[in-house]
């Protein structure tokens, strides 16, 4: 490539460029193709800030340049087009190259199967950075051994030749060329790679030998120190920091809110005095309506009582209601008969669809009628079909055997005659071995036997002493059964007793680290004098507490608060000694049992708290198992907080006067009767009674193992004289058995009694023998019968067998055709026999009769209607004139009515709120009262804020200015004295 301003020399060996492609890189913002590269020399000419130095920047992106400075910018961002302001947020540069030289040393590693190589590189805003190979994903590491592998080294301080700099390298001393082109061909490079890894891994494992070694033998131990040191101190730095300003706050917060309140209360005291003077002027306004409200009522009194006196309305009254109750009987007549005629009519629709419900059914079950007496029909001709086929192999198979005889091995007629010949020539000569063989043995026999008696004597010897030691043995085998030890039992104590031990090891490591977990339950202290007795000192309340449901763990943790690691002794002696020479290594509080006052809500309080709650309030002392000896503390501890389901239940009991108790919900919200509520984030809150019911549980498990243990030891303990006897005769059993079966060995090994087993076998062979001959004259007579048989049956026959094996077959499978078709025949036969009745019992259901019978029923209920409705028209026609008169007179005396009723509301409402005028004017006047009280204890309050806090005069300006100390906005008022309290 060349260029105005620079030249440089790019050689790829036989691989070279072929096209580059950049997108968004530089100065093309817009995908630029710059192909028809040549393998030589290639040249891009161009006026200045066309891009021509771009197009070389881009193939050292692609190579992988490091030093940003060669491509002219700082950062990898500036090779963006216009650095992503364009909308343009990626750049890739894509080069193919030529790769169709195959040749050895000529094509990269890997990839001579490929005629052309691309490569792409693309940034994105924000740094990203990625690299493709023939379009996948590579790293750059694979690039650059891609390109290394061909001898190019973009990072190669001679790779590129800048303009200026060929004067220097024409000039280069030998020493200097050769440098050149050892890192023009890449060796230099290695080389020094190799040998600055070499050193550097040796002074780095040496480095790294003597770190581990100071490591572990000095800096660590140390570090793990000073690491809990500083964390301790770290967290009473940020606790005394964070208490001095929540107490800051606190204070700040506390004088401001109380000023305000002073100047809220005294505009309260102004506003209660201008309304108790309105009060007093509208209750002399509402006596003066009294009056005259009261006149006018006794007027209209008298007025409406001589009009009710008069005798025509009497006797309109009691018309009309002789009238309606005509009405009323006449109306309710006909509603009933209108529900007759609805029973009726339900009954006679039932009719209509039962009816049309059994069609519907009729015309499923003649459908499945006609299918199951198709499928019946179908399988009558399958068996019909064949019985036809089985009759005629039959007849087939009768015609073959009234000509033929054949053997069962379906050979023919003569070479059944050979084989039987062949077989009784065989037979005679196996009867004249055997009976030859019979002759002998009897004469062995013999022979033997008159041996034997020649050796009577120390044979009898012999077996007189295998008699006595199998006596000896036995005896001691039934010593060893009336022992009674059972040594397999033994073992398998002595196997649990081994899987127990390890249970307890393990439960006791595990209790151990939960202990190490929770050092806040440790309690331990020294013993205040010699011989102290560690029975008086009960423990922590947290310890001796069983809560009965895991869902109460939080809310009694949070009802016990910080008495749940209280110690309980028995009196106040113990403690003041553990106090004093316990040598304590924290800060406790001590419950002595003798002296602490157990207070607990009475049943009053209790029955209160369960009306309220609708019985969901328990108290927390009910919650809990413990030892009655420590009932006085557990008293003291949870015996006046209820525990409640919801924050609801929980604020009703706490706010009740009759109650008047702090309550916790399961979710561990606290309240106070004083108004107060505690709650947020739990935290580990809960855990410590979790972990410790979970600690418990694996105590009263090892507790168990223990007892099991126990029994155990003591069982093997009973078990090991027996063990010693059982032994003892064990050996000597096994030493009689020993000599028993060396007894056996040597009279088997006698010639005595190997004469008698050979007189024994040979008894045995004679009699197999003798059995066998007569077997086989037998045969041989059977055998000549047959021969003479087939003999007769050979003039007859000839041919068939094979035609009557394959017809014997056929019967065969039409046999099991049959008995497989006979079972189905029936089910459906059965099945066409159902259908049938089920069709005849709907169409029987579907008679007229009945719905006829309800059709004139309904008929009947209409008429009736008819008629009462008419008397009923009648009766109402009678009912209305009477009604219309009789409310005239009414209209009259109900206006006089209501003007009364009018006048004596008026008069009530002026009592009633004279009444309501009496009552707030005592309530202000209380008010007023109330207000100075409590204007005077804030002005209390307020003076000894500022006694304490002598600092808040001069900070008061500074009190809720946005992010300072005081900034109201970035606390919870509410929560900061809590805070300072936890």
């Amino acid at each position: 490539f060349g260029a105005p301003k620079y030249s440089f020399v790019f050689y790829l060996l036989d691989m070279y460029v072929k096209e580059v492609i950049l997108d968004g890189f530089k100065s093309y913002a817009h995908r630029t193709v710059v192909e028809n590269f040549d393998s030589q020399f290639n040249a891009i000419t161009g006026l200045n800030g066309s891009g021509k130095s771009n197009i070389l920047d881009a193939i050292c992106f692609v190579l992988g340049i490091s030093l940003l400075s060669q491509v002219r910018v700082s950062s990898m961002q500036e090779l963006i087009y216009k650095q992503g302001q364009a909308g343009v947020t990626k750049a890739s540069v894509t080069i193919v190259f030529n790769n169709e030289n195959k040749d050895e040393g000529q094509c990269p590693v890997g990839y001579a199967q490929n005629n052309e190589i691309t490569v792409t590189r693309q940034i994105v805003m924000g740094g990203r950075n990625k690299y493709l190979i023939n379009g996948r994903m590579a790293q750059s590491k694979q690039v650059q051994d891609l390109f290394q592998s061909v001898q190019l080294n973009v990072n190669n301080p001679h790779f590129l030749i800048m303009q200026g700099r060929i004067t220097k390298v024409i000039n280069m001393k030998p020493p200097a060329i050769l440098e050149m082109m050892e890192e023009a061909a890449g060796t230099r490079m290695f080389e020094q790679k190799k040998e600055a890894a070499k050193k550097s891994i040796e002074k780095k494992e040496r480095k790294m030998e003597e770190i581990r070694s100071l490591m572990d033998d000095e800096i660590e131990p140390k570090l793990e120190r000073l690491r809990k040191q500083r964390a301790d101190y770290e967290r009473y730095l940020t606790f005394q920091v964070e208490i001095d300003k929540i107490q800051r706050y606190v204070a700040a917060a506390t004088y401001v809110r109380t000023k305000e309140n002073i100047v809220k209360k005294e505009q309260e005291v102004k506003d209660n005095r201008s309304k108790t003077e309105e009060c007093k002027e509208e209750i002399q306004s509402v006596q003066i309506d009294q009056k005259r409200y009261e006149a006018d009522i006794k007027k209209m009194k008298e007025t409406l009582q001589k009009n009710k006196s008069d005798s025509s309305t009497t006797q309109m009254e009691k018309k009309e209601k002789e009238l309606f109750k005509e009405v009323v009987q006449a109306k309710s007549a006909v509603e009933y008969k209108r529900k007759e005629l609805e029973e009726e009519e339900k009954k006679l629709n039932a009719i209509a669809a039962e009816k049309a419900e059994n069609q519907t059914l009729i015309s499923a079950k003649e459908k499945e009628k006609v299918e199951k007496e198709k499928d019946f029909e179908q399988t009558a001709e399958k068996v019909d079909k064949v019985k036809q086929q089985l009759k005629n192999a039959e007849n087939q198979l009768q015609l073959l055997k009234s000509g033929v005889a054949a053997g069962e091995d379906g050979l023919s007629l003569t070479e059944q005659l050979m084989q039987l010949n062949k077989l009784m020539t065989q037979t005679k000569t196996e009867i004249t071995k055997a009976e030859a063989r019979i002759k002998h043995c009897s004469k062995s026999v013999k022979d033997s036997e008159e041996a034997a008696k020649k050796q009577d004597e120390m044979f009898s010897s012999c077996k007189a002493d295998l008699e006595k030691a199998s006596a000896e043995a036995q005896a001691l085998h039934d010593q060893l059964e009336q022992l009674g030890y059972d040594a397999d039992a033994v073992a398998d104590m002595q196997h649990q007793l081994d899987g127990i031990n390890k249970q307890v090891r393990d439960l006791q490591r595990e209790i151990s680290n939960t202990e190490d977990r929770f050092s806040s339950l440790k309690f331990d202290y020294a013993d205040p004098w010699a011989g102290f007795d560690r029975r008086t000192v009960k423990g922590l309340v947290a310890k001796l507490i069983d809560v009965k449901s895991r869902d109460h763990t939080l809310a009694v943790e949070v009802a016990a608060g910080g008495r749940l690691y209280n110690v309980v002794v028995d009196n106040e002696q113990i403690g003041s000694s553990l106090l004093s020479h316990g040598r304590l290594q924290r800060r406790v509080t001590i419950i002595p049992l003798n002296k602490i006052q157990g207070k607990v809500a009475d049943e009053r309080v209790q029955k209160k708290a369960r009306v309220i709650s609708n019985g969901n309030a328990d108290l927390a002392l009910q919650l809990i198992g413990y030892d009655q000896d420590v009932q006085v503390a557990m008293q003291y501890v949870f015996g006046n907080t209820f525990v409640c389901p919801d924050g609801q239940t929980a604020a009703a009991v706490a706010y009740d006067k009759e109650v008047h108790c702090r309550t916790v919900t399961l979710g561990g919200d606290e309240y106070s009767p004083a108004g107060t509520m505690t709650g947020g984030a739990k935290g580990t809150l809960g855990n410590t009674l979790a972990s410790l019911q979970a600690l418990n549980d694996k105590r009263r498990e090892m507790k168990q193992l223990q007892v099991s243990q126990a029994n155990l030891q003591q069982q093997m303990q009973g078990c090991s004289t027996a063990k010693e006897q059982y032994q003892r005769l064990k050996r000597e059993y096994d030493v009689k058995r020993v000599a028993v079966q060396q007894l056996e060995q040597r009279m088997e090994r006698s010639e005595q009694h190997q004469s008698q087993v050979q007189v024994v076998q040979m008894k045995e062979e004679i009699q197999s023998l003798l059995s066998q001959v007569e077997q086989k004259k037998a045969f041989l007579v059977e055998t000549e019968h047959k021969i003479k048989k087939i003999e007769a049956e050979a003039r007859d026959f000839e041919g068939g067998v094979e035609k009557q094996k394959k017809v014997e077959a056929e019967i065969q499978k039409h046999k099991k055709a049959f008995e497989k078709l006979q079972p189905q025949l029936a089910n459906k036969q059965n099945a066409v026999h159902t259908v049938v009745m089920e069709l005849e019992d709907l169409i029987n259901a579907g008679d007229d009769e009945n719905r006829r019978k309800q059709e004139k029923e309904v008929e009947d209920v209409r008429n009736s209607i008819d008629q009462l409705l008419k008397v009923v028209e009648s009766r109402e026609e009678e009912h209305g004139i009477a009604k219309r008169e009789l409310d005239k007179a009414h209209e009259r005396l109900r206006k006089e009515s209501e003007a009364l009723n009018q006048k004596q509301e008026q008069f009530e409402q002026c009592e009633q709120r004279e009444q309501e005028l009496n009552r707030e004017l005592k309530s202000l006047d209380h008010t007023g009262q109330q207000l100075k009280k409590e204007i005077g204890g804030m002005q209390d309050h307020l003076q000894r804020l500022l006694k304490d806090h002598p600092w808040i005069p001069q900070s008061e300006p500074l009190f809720g200015q946005k992010g300072g100390e005081f900034d109201w906005s970035l606390h919870n008022l509410r929560e900061a004295p809590r805070n300072l309290e936890r």
